[in-house]
């Protein structure tokens, strides 16, 4: 087998890993040559660690690398948000459907004959969610045949806002998945070649343009809505909702609070077109919803129940009640 050549090998039993990055300028003093202030007098890195008793440490072989590289971390916080991403795009779905049903929106933007026209993965899966969960909705069925020609776009486009969304998360996806079942060790052991290679996968830009995308796909599915749904007011639909200043404006919200506040927004105005009743996983919603902010009959403070949606959001505990009774969304 092949041994580094000593001139570019990364391997260092020195106290001191010498680097610009910002991990390295940080590191802690054992490890650091760096000055420190000790009783309010900056000394030498050593200087200050005899004053106070301690050693420097001697890092061992891959020890540096691995304090300054963060790829790893990158990878991990990655595979995370990806999780959570995942359950905001149901819930974005979930909020759709059930501010279709309030408004009294049509279901035919959501026809997956639309969405076989510009077959894009992301917007026909969003699209095929609403359907599923308008199933048995009387309230859809008796404005069936209403004169109404268009809906707004936070509605009749939404599968395909979503569906951006989704298509983003997927590179995001590809490429986290990748990382996490990859070799990104320098230098690395080619067995079946005899080498040991000095290379460059422990670089993070693959992982940055895919954390950056997965930021992206997060902002801004939702927008529009909620004032659409207060605007309802002048169409009798939502004779009670609360006021503005006791839910801040939607356009500058952290997409958690967004969906707290569509959904909020969206049971009320549901429960004002009774005896009528929603689609089976609308309806799933809504009692999810209920078991953490009563029915609003008065003006009222809803930060705490904006902040109990936004967890059930969160923690994935209001996918999970919804698809514990119409199946597992897309």
């Amino acid at each position: 087998m092949t041994a580094p050549s000593s001139c570019c090998s990364s391997v260092s039993t020195a106290t001191y890993f010498p680097s610009s990055r910002a991990a390295a300028r940080s590191a802690p003093p054992e490890i650091s040559r760096r000055s420190r202030i000790v009783d309010g007098e900056r000394l030498p890195g050593f200087e200050a660690l005899t004053r106070v008793g301690l050693e420097p440490i001697r890092l061992q072989a891959k020890e540096g690398l691995s304090l300054i590289n963060g790829t790893q971390f990158m990878a991990a916080f990655g595979a995370l948000g990806l999780v959570r991403a995942r359950r905001l795009a149901r819930v974005a779905d979930l909020a759709c459907a059930q501010s279709l049903e309030a408004l009294q929106g049509s279901s035919t933007s959501f026809l997956p004959q639309i969405h076989a026209l510009r077959p894009l993965r992301g917007q026909g899966d969003s699209a095929a969610n609403v359907l599923t969960l308008l199933e048995g909705s009387a309230i859809n069925e008796a404005h069936r045949w209403c004169d109404q020609v268009q809906d707004a776009y936070s509605l009749r486009c939404a599968p395909q806002v979503h569906g951006a969304s989704r298509d983003l998360l997927a590179y995001g996806e590809a490429t986290v998945g990748t990382e996490l079942n990859a070799a990104t060790d320098n230098p690395l052991v080619l067995v079946e070649d005899g080498l040991l290679v000095s290379n460059g996968n422990f670089h993070g830009q693959p992982l940055a343009f895919a954390l950056d995308t997965l930021a992206k796909g997060n902002s801004g599915a939702r927008d529009g809505t909620v004032e659409l749904l207060l605007e309802c007011l002048d169409r009798d639909v939502l004779p009670i909702v609360p006021s503005r200043g006791s839910v801040g404006a939607s356009g500058d919200l952290a997409p958690l609070a967004q969906l707290a506040i569509e959904l909020l927004a969206g049971v009320q105005g549901v429960e004002f077109l009774a005896p009528l009743q929603p689609g089976i996983g609308v309806r799933a919603t809504r009692e999810f919803v209920r078991s953490l902010s009563s029915r609003l009959r008065d003006d009222r403070q809803l930060s705490g129940d904006i902040e109990a949606v936004a967890e059930a959001v969160r923690s994935g505990g209001l996918v999970e009640a919804v698809e514990a009774g119409i199946g597992e969304l897309r």
